[in-house]
């Protein structure tokens, strides 16, 4: 049609025992006695040191501020070797200093928000790493307590943005916001000490980015998540400790986590910019470095296969900051760091490439494990289907058609085209809401509200129904988000309904193509996916 010939579009554990468990001293009797042993921590090990052996983490692990890994090796651990077991409540009360609110806010994150925190992916992340790490660590623990109260507060309440706690001095709010500080001053204290490993600073750094987004602050979130970035530049160039290697699960992880909170930062080019107190340049150079940042972390090398759902997971999300750092820098707004005249152009051709692998990659994945998917398995790739569709119409429908000299008629009728696209997604989300409610009802009665640090569905109900012009579409993700009380990252289930309901309701046009319009981005691009 007219529209789609002349506008080019887009691609765009609890804390860890300070005492030695029971089974240490046998354990080093054992190794005594019968030579060199086997039993040693997989850290210790690497590092080439003399490992205590004592369980759930040996003392070099705990002086050092590592993750203490005894899983890979398991195997070698005699049948009839018992570790002591507490209740998980009661180990976090006997281990965690400070007072019984911080106890008590410590045992909530192990017991529930380290869980939802760690959605499909990262639960070695939440649930084991972050918690050994801060073993050590005044700051990490602070900022443990500190995102587990506002997200008891946040689960308790009706209030997604948490705007009627703040303004009511809610004494929980209140207190988490002292344990935030309180992190804060000590990290601050630990890296002018040089006494701060690298895996303890970006874990803080992580848990500063959710706490920000459970209290409604994209902008401060924002500056959290450059200053992580500046951070993994400066160990990649050796500028910090040498003891973050790539090749240590805990970096795979904070780095993987780094990679996956960008995206969902990108909602601040949707709202009053003034409410941030910067301006419109600002806020897309900063946005222009960060991406720049995500797109040069990749932790995955791709190749014509993937072996798991992760590894897709980690080579599209790097695609998606490709994508953005692409659109953020093409902007005539953002002000490069290097004057590369191929650089931009290379990076283009570089995500198409990529994606276009991804496409072919993930349908080969999804054939070779439909026989033995566990729920778990269904329900990521759901999720990532989701993702593949809702990108292919971000960049085709939402943000880059060239508007500009058509008439609403035609603009209709481009948008209508897209309608088989925009079902098939809403579908993708409606199963995967449905998969998880059955999980729910399965293990555990459900929270009126919950909260996930990243991208998951929200996003794409309200970019659909911001899009769609089929009535259904609108109509439809509108109930969802009403339905959805949940908050992933600055995105929130119940103000991305109020502000498509006052669209609805008031007959306001939809802004479509809105960078377009000031930036001329449709120039730059083409049409990627099955919608081309």
């Amino acid at each position: 049609m007219a529209l789609s010939a002349k506008a080019a579009n887009a691609v765009p554990s609890s804390l860890v025992l300070h005492f030695k468990a029971p089974a240490a001293a046998a354990a080093k009797e054992l190794r005594t006695s019968r030579g060199r042993s086997r039993r040693g921590c997989k850290t210790c090990r690497l590092r080439r040191v003399k490992c205590d052996e004592s369980r759930p983490v040996c003392q070099n692990c705990v002086k050092a501020q590592r993750v203490c890994d005894y899983h890979a090796i398991r195997r070698f651990v005699a049948v009839d070797f018992q570790e002591p077991q507490l209740p998980s409540a009661q180990m976090a009360l006997c281990i965690s200093p400070g007072t019984s609110q911080e106890r008590r806010a410590f045992d909530l994150f192990q017991n529930s928000t380290s869980i939802e925190l760690s959605g499909l992916f990262a639960p070695d992340f939440w649930q084991q790493s972050v918690l050994q790490l801060g073993q050590g660590s005044k700051c990490l623990r602070h900022a443990i307590v500190a995102i587990s109260s506002i997200h008891e507060r946040f689960a308790q309440g009706t209030d997604m943005s948490c705007q009627i706690i703040r303004v009511a001095k809610d004494p929980q709010y209140m207190f988490a916001v002292k344990q935030y500080n309180a992190a804060i001053r000590e990290l601050y204290t630990a890296l002018a000490n040089n006494d701060c490993a690298p895996e303890v600073m970006l874990s803080c750094c992580m848990l500063f980015i959710c706490f920000e987004s459970f209290r409604g602050s994209p902008s401060t979130a924002m500056m959290h998540l450059q200053s992580g970035l500046q951070a993994i530049q400066a160990w990649k160039k050796g500028d910090l400790s040498t003891r973050m290697k790539l090749t240590d699960p805990t970096t795979r992880q904070i780095l993987g986590l780094a990679a996956r909170l960008g995206p969902q930062l990108t909602n601040i080019d949707m709202l009053d910019i003034e409410d941030f107190g910067a301006t419109e340049v600002d806020i897309i150079q900063q946005s222009g470095d960060i991406f720049e940042g995500l797109a040069n972390l990749s932790i995955y090398d791709p190749g014509d296969r993937f072996n798991s759902f992760e590894e897709a997971r980690d080579e599209f999300n790097h695609i998606v900051n490709m994508e953005l750092c692409y659109f953020y820098q093409i902007n005539p707004l953002y002000t490069p760091t290097t004057h590369d005249p191929n650089k931009l152009p290379n990076l283009l051709k570089e995500t198409l490439f990529r994606f276009n692998n991804w496409a072919s990659a993930f349908e080969e994945l999804c054939a070779d494990q439909s026989r033995r998917m566990t729920s778990e398995d269904i329900a990521t790739r759901l999720f990532l289907q989701v993702q593949y569709k809702f990108t292919i119409i971000l960049i085709n429908c939402i943000f880059m058609p060239n508007t500009e000299g058509f008439s609403s008629e035609e603009i209709d009728a481009y948008f209508l085209a897209w309608t088989p696209q925009f079902r098939e997604c809403l579908e993708l989300i409606e199963e995967l809401i449905s998969l998880s409610q059955q999980s729910m009802k399965k293990n555990s009665t459900r929270r009126n509200s919950t909260f996930h640090p990243e991208v998951g569905i929200i996003a794409p109900l309200f970019l659909l129904g911001l899009g769609a012009r089929d009535p259904y579409v609108r109509r439809r993700t509108m109930e969802l988000l009403k339905s959805e009380k949940r908050r992933e990252g600055t995105w929130d289930s119940e103000t991305c309904w109020k502000v498509l309901d006052f669209i609805v309701t008031n007959e306001k046009p939809i802004v479509l193509g809105y960078l377009n319009k000031r930036y001329k981005l449709y120039e730059h691009f083409v049409f990627v996916g099955e919608g081309s």
